[in-house]
């Protein structure tokens, strides 16, 4: 009886190991997602963000179609960077993230002045780039979301905060737009009111513009915005862009 005990428990034990040998096989066999990001001269309040898509076909070759028993997601950054004696470096963090498909058990966990952070960076990302109606979507988007997390005194004067410092960049974007109108149609502009009280904009239209020969005639609007721009929209879009979270805690 011992015998077939221990005979019973390496057959375990094997199987085991072939269990695991074949999800490392799968795990190696699966191309992850890279993006490599410059970020320049940093500081010591100095954030930048990054946001994912999770690949739904990835994901059913690692659960076997079922998608629920994903239970958390692999991330790894690794920061390249020169320090002040000229010694090149590379610093690499390696972590795992729990995921869940319930939208309020992961806005109830939400760090609310981390997430403003970005929100804030990305909306003056898009400003700059000249997609102005995407950065006031944004901007609408992402104040109905922070004000659902709020769980607490805290977050909400947390997503005030927020509120109160998009409100100058977002006016400022919706002047420019204001601004196109005799060349841009009325329904590719933004409803009048800010981030305080009004109702969320339509969702970005897109519009089509007489393009010169050979260019793009997105390529080309986004041009003449940046040359319209005055200095109030560059400097509330550049605040903006360099924002970090402790402005918000």
């Amino acid at each position: 009886e011992e015998n077939n005990k221990d005979n019973n428990n390496n057959n375990d034990n094997n199987n085991n190991n072939n269990n695991n040998n074949n999800k490392d096989m799968e795990m190696s066999q699966i191309r992850p997602a890279r993006k490599t990001t410059a970020i320049g001269n940093v500081f010591e309040d100095s954030e930048t963000f990054f946001e994912y898509n999770v690949d739904r076909a990835t994901v059913h070759k690692l659960t076997n179609n079922n998608s629920a028993a994903l239970k958390a997601v692999p991330f790894q950054v690794q920061i390249v960077y020169t320090r002040l004696d000229g010694c090149k470096c590379m610093r690499v963090i390696t972590h795992k993230r729990a995921v869940t498909k319930d939208r309020e058990q992961a806005e109830k966990a939400m760090n609310v002045a981390l997430m403003a952070a970005n929100a804030a960076q990305r909306s003056a990302r898009l400003a700059e780039q000249g997609l102005y109606e995407q950065s006031r979507f944004n901007n609408f988007a992402y104040a109905n979301v922070l004000n659902r997390s709020a769980q607490n005194e805290q977050q909400a004067r947390q997503a005030q905060k927020w509120v109160a410092h998009m409100s100058e960049m977002d006016g400022q974007v919706q002047q420019q737009l204001q601004q196109e109108q005799a060349a841009v149609p009325a329904s590719a502009l933004m409803a009048r009111g800010g981030l305080g009280g009004a109702a969320a904009p339509p969702r970005p239209v897109k519009y089509k513009l007489k393009a010169k020969k050979g260019s793009n005639a997105h390529e080309q609007r986004r041009v003449g915005r940046a040359r319209a721009r005055n200095d109030r929209v560059s400097k509330s879009v550049f605040a903006s862009k360099h924002v970090s979270s402790a402005l918000f805690d």
